[in-house]
């Protein structure tokens, strides 16, 4: 819809038309977003996420609590565990519960880097350290170093998460020697802990969270 909103608006919200056929923006961090996109599996109506989920901690009165509030991965961590007093459509919804699946990671990662945007006052600068490696590895006036937005070595992805990861690999080599093996381990969907775990009439493929949450726990 060329012109509806300004250029600058990125990210995955979605629009809908009013009654008065004007357009409105509904952000991804809206509690409507996800009822409004997947009405077969959220048929009731309630709202999704929003801002204002008080956080209960799982020690009453504890004192190291800073925060108020239920962040978005916390979220969708506890949509994504089925409950006997909660209705199962959204695990039996099959392919489309892999879309939504994806649909709640891309929030999240959106809603991290939302909040590294806002908050680079809170940020460390780039060390000097690296600005010196970057500009021996070939930009000659670190000009990519040390940018107003700045993503922090705990965003996994990240370019200062890799390097970091990089060195630590390196200084185990330094340490123990260069590795001699390559072990790698495949998860088996026929697991009993698989099967066990799924609902009636479905198969591995279908509950990719289950598969994934074993498999972790396997290695």
């Amino acid at each position: 819809m060329v012109g509806d909103f300004s250029g600058h608006v990125v990210g995955r919200d979605i629009v809908v038309e009013h009654r008065s056929k004007k357009l409105k923006r509904i952000h991804s961090d809206n509690e409507n977003v996800m009822p409004m996109q997947y009405p077969l599996v959220f048929f009731d109506g309630k709202p999704g996420y929003h801002r204002k989920i008080r956080y209960i901690p799982d020690v009453p009165g504890s004192k190291n609590i800073k925060r108020s509030y239920v962040t978005m991965d916390e979220y969708y961590s506890y949509r994504l565990h089925p409950r006997n007093n909660e209705s199962s459509i959204l695990f039996r919804s099959g392919r489309l519960f892999q879309q939504i699946v994806v649909d709640m990671y891309v929030c999240v990662e959106q809603d991290r880097l939302n909040f590294i945007e806002r908050n680079q006052s809170l940020l460390r600068a780039d060390k000097l350290c690296n600005i010196r490696n970057a500009v021996m590895e070939g930009d000659m006036y670190g000009r990519n170093i040390g940018k107003r937005i700045v993503l922090p070595a705990s965003y996994v992805g990240g370019p200062r998460y890799m390097f970091q990861n990089y060195h630590d690999a390196i200084a185990l080599c330094r340490r123990y020697g260069p590795p001699d093996l390559f072990i790698t381990f495949t998860c088996n969907p026929q697991w009993q802990e698989v099967t066990r775990a799924l609902l009636p009439g479905q198969r591995p493929d279908e509950r990719p969270d289950i598969v994934c949450r074993i498999f972790k726990n396997e290695v």
